[in-house]
């Protein structure tokens, strides 16, 4: 029996609707990534420990790399990086965190739970598509933390 092997991107957002900028940026980037929204954080916490409707892997696979939305309306990204970074199986996940504020605060908070990269949210596809072709790039090994060009411009300012 073939393995079945697919790099999914799982993106965490505030709505259906407010997923397809990015779900549009990884079908245009040509990486072979499949693409998953979930609405909120406590969808996204389902989804990665595979329960309810996500416990069927090849119709939802694990993500390869997670997007999260910093703010949302019932809470916040934060909650889904505390639970990543609680279970050994995804403490090295990627995860990108975009959010609409470049409080310094806010990107400390983000790299201190994990956050392999932080981001401020893009108004358009061809914004998200250089981070998420670097981010996906089989050269940045997983778990990776580095600087967006977003908090290195602002570190250097301050």
């Amino acid at each position: 029996m073939k393995k079945f092997t697919c790099r999914t991107v799982l993106i965490v957002d505030r709505g259906a609707d407010d997923g397809f900028l990015i779900v549009a940026a990884v079908q245009r980037a040509g990486l072979g990534l499949l693409a998953q929204s979930v609405a909120g954080e406590e969808e996204a916490i389902a989804y990665l420990r595979g329960d309810g409707i996500y416990a069927e892997r090849l119709i939802f696979p694990y993500p390869s790399l997670l997007i999260v939305q910093l703010e949302m309306p019932r809470g916040h990204g934060f909650s889904v990086l505390h639970h990543l970074r609680q279970n050994p199986p995804s403490q090295f996940l990627p995860v990108l965190m975009l959010s609409n504020s470049d409080d310094p605060g806010y990107m400390r908070a983000a790299y201190r739970l994990g956050a392999t990269s932080y981001c401020i949210k893009p108004q358009n596809c061809a914004g998200i598509l250089p981070i998420l072709l670097q981010l996906s790039h089989p050269a940045v090994p997983a778990g990776l933390n580095h600087r967006s060009a977003t908090e290195t411009n602002h570190a250097q300012t301050n």
